[in-house]
């Protein structure tokens, strides 16, 4: 009766785990990318769909050996499950801190004139190297950009 309720709850924190990875599959996936979901042993790879992967599926023997009793099978399994767990967790977070410094970055480009980076417009050569004081050496004198809106201007 024990060992049922401790594969029930198994399963249920099991199927929470995979639904999670379900959803960052969906929301992770890019807009190039389409078609079913895959299995992927090592997160990475063309991975297999997941139908196919049901249909061919093999009791790993060497990692959970049947010789062993379920009690012990269950904990294995449990203890796998949190360090995948743990993994996506790891992943997801990298991920998002990744997203973020692409959004600062594209904000940089794109966003108003206070939060914009105007160093690549400066230096792409569109300007006219008379129009700034280091071209005529001045030692009394440095470059400052003023950004004027054009209808104030």
């Amino acid at each position: 009766m024990q060992l049922n309720e401790s594969t029930a709850r198994i399963d249920s924190q099991l199927d929470t785990v995979c639904k999670k990875i379900e959803k960052i599959e969906h929301d992770t996936r890019g807009d190039q990318e389409s078609g079913n979901l895959t299995y992927k042993p090592n997160y990475s790879g063309p991975g297999t769909p997941y139908g196919q992967y049901i249909r061919d599926f093999k009791w790993e023997s060497l990692k959970y050996p049947t010789k062993r009793n379920l009690n012990e099978l269950a904990i294995q399994i449990q203890k796998n499950m949190h360090q995948k767990d743990e993994q996506i967790r790891k992943n997801m977070d990298e991920f998002n801190n990744m997203r973020q410094k692409i959004g600062s970055m594209t904000k940089k480009d794109t966003g108003s004139l206070q939060v914009r980076d105007f160093t690549d417009d400066v230096y792409k050569g569109t300007q006219q190297a008379e129009a700034f004081v280091e071209h005529h050496e001045s030692e009394m004198f440095s470059n400052l950009l003023l950004v004027v809106n054009n209808d104030k201007y």
